[in-house]
């Protein structure tokens, strides 16, 4: 069962208040009057991290073409789900979104007891900023040089190997369990508040493997700190031609991808949801957008509302049976 103790402030934030405006009124607002403020984006993320640099990327692009400011807000913790309580809780008109590290957010909605609300009180304005898994990272002077090397040593000595993650249910998680069940090992789960504290174990020696997206470990590769053994999708790498993926050790994908979806309230009016897809489809031909997601490791492609709440589903779907068996204490 889950125990998120973080959660536990998005919990407590007025439940009575939050249903007040689930169950409020459609605003009137028509795509021809908006927008008429300043937008908000909020972000479930400390500065710095993907979800946050796609943020700020997408709100400047969408500021100039709507023709007011975007202003990226972190509100931080509980698995982006104190984000989507603050989402829910503004007015419904589209001027404020949310920025969403998608398996994670999905998986802190769908498996959570207690959250006032469900992942079908949120429209999909788009999705973008794609970002492959890799599915082991060591320290570039590890003794495992191998997938194999790492199977061995956990299958002679179970549960004496430690995996460091950003936390119970984020996608380094879901990694570090694809990766007990495929190779049928037990691995110990050591936690951390974030991606960037369990990089800085790794480093240091206080665990021996992780996981996670590309994006997150792409400064670390380019400095040569870290070494990756294996891709957790089908099929390996352009910038890393030489690693194993799943598929060529013969065990079965699954979560291949982060990326980052674009939310509002159900109750946003459809004529609005559309003037923000168009303006997120600018990243299709925005070249200094592109740039920036680039560098930091994400593929800035484009979703329609329509095909990012499809990849959702898929996601929903194999986060749901993966979570019955894994260690979520």
């Amino acid at each position: 069962m889950l125990n998120f103790n973080a959660r536990r402030l998005a919990l407590a934030l007025p439940v009575a208040a939050l249903s007040a405006a689930l169950l409020g009124a459609v605003p009137a607002t028509a795509a021809g009057e908006f927008p008429t403020k300043r937008i908000t984006m909020l972000v479930g993320y400390p500065p710095g991290g993907t979800a946050d640099r796609t943020a700020r990327v997408l709100g400047e692009m969408m500021g100039k073409d709507l023709g007011q400011p975007v202003i990226v807000e972190n509100k931080s913790g509980a698995s982006q789900t104190i984000a989507g309580t603050a989402l829910l809780a503004a007015e419904p008109d589209g001027h404020t979104m949310l920025v969403v590290a998608e398996i994670d957010f999905v998986s802190a909605v769908v498996t959570a007891k207690g959250l006032a609300y469900k992942l079908s009180d949120f429209k999909t304005v788009c999705g973008t900023a794609t970002t492959p898994y890799l599915g082991l990272v060591v320290k570039a002077d590890s003794r495992f040089k191998t997938v194999d090397d790492v199977v061995a040593e956990a299958k002679a000595k179970p549960g004496s190997l430690s995996w460091g993650t950003a936390g119970l249910g984020t996608g380094h998680f879901w990694t570090m369990e694809l990766f007990r069940r495929e190779a049928g090992v037990e691995i110990l789960h050591v936690p951390y508040q974030g991606g960037g504290p369990a990089i800085t174990a790794l480093l240091g020696g206080q665990v021996d493997l992780m996981g996670g997206s590309y994006a997150l470990w792409r400064p670390q590769l380019q400095a040569g700190k870290v070494r990756v053994l294996l891709i957790q999708g089908p099929n390996r790498l352009a910038d890393l031609p030489g690693i194993p993926s799943y598929k060529d050790k013969g065990w079965l994908p699954a979560l291949k991808q982060g990326w980052m979806r674009v939310l509002v309230s159900k109750r946003t009016p459809d004529a609005v949801v559309e003037r923000l897809s168009k303006s997120c489809e600018l990243i299709k031909t925005d070249a200094h957008a592109q740039k920036i997601l680039r560098d930091g490791g994400a593929e800035p492609l484009f979703f329609s509302a329509a095909e990012a709440t499809k990849l959702a589903q898929e996601d929903e779907n194999e986060i749901i049976p993966l979570a019955k068996t894994a260690q979520m204490q």
